[in-house]
């Protein structure tokens, strides 16, 4: 059980897995169904890592769909991860606590930024959301101390509780205006933020959204 700011997410998983390294020699471990491969593990002195869009086992290939729950978990040392357009699905928690993991893109083909994906990744700072992404989750992005910069696509529609709680150097946001709900305490204390455009119209908000931005001075 892990608590991320008042959201308690359970994040636990028992697997058969066979293990593969890829190309720059990082161990990555992989859970395969059917015709896909799952990455649920990595090992937690990995810097760079390049997941690849098909992984062979026993001479059958499968396709990369799927980041499983907690896969890079405290990978503390890591800084990069690439990751193919294959990918669908990364599921909750799965980069959490990758305290120096600086950039990360984010394949096209991904709807959801799950809960706790990149919470704690204190290093991390810039992320472009792909178009086609529809959810921001809870803690989706909590504590991430340094990041200046998040690029919202025109598809999403919720932005979750807590999502960017203590991004202390997100200067500015421009939420767009398909954005039809904003959860609790989704900025809070986001303490370096001077501005904040609301492109969406009627927009749901369960309160306190910014919350002790103590510098925003304005909001459009």
């Amino acid at each position: 059980t892990i608590l991320l700011g008042g959201v308690v997410a359970v994040c636990l998983g028992i697997f058969i897995y066979f293990s593969l390294f890829n190309g720059n020699d990082d161990a990555v471990t992989y859970e395969f169904y059917g015709d896909y491969a799952c990455v649920i593990d990595c090992e937690e002195d990995a810097e760079k890592v390049v997941i690849p869009s098909k992984v062979k086992r026993d001479g059958k290939s499968y396709t990369v769909k799927k980041i499983g729950e907690e896969a890079f978990e405290s990978c503390k040392k890591l800084e990069s991860v690439k990751i193919p357009d294959s990918v669908t699905e990364i599921e909750m928690c799965a980069f959490i606590y990758c305290e120096s993991l600086k950039s990360i893109k984010i394949p096209k083909g991904v709807k959801t930024i799950e809960l706790g994906t990149f919470s704690g990744c204190e290093s991390l700072e810039s992320v472009k959301i792909p178009n086609g992404v529809t959810k921001i989750g809870s803690s989706a992005f909590y504590e991430c101390k340094n990041l200046k910069s998040i690029e919202m696509p025109a598809s999403l529609t919720e932005i979750g509780d807590e999502a960017f709680m203590y991004c202390e150097k997100l200067t500015s946001i421009k939420i767009p205006k398909s954005v039809k709900k904003i959860a609790h305490e989704a900025f809070y204390a986001c303490i370096g933020l001077t501005s904040a455009e609301l492109l969406c119209g009627e927009v749901e908000t369960e309160g306190a959204t910014f919350r002790e931005c103590i510098n925003l001075k304005k909001i459009t």
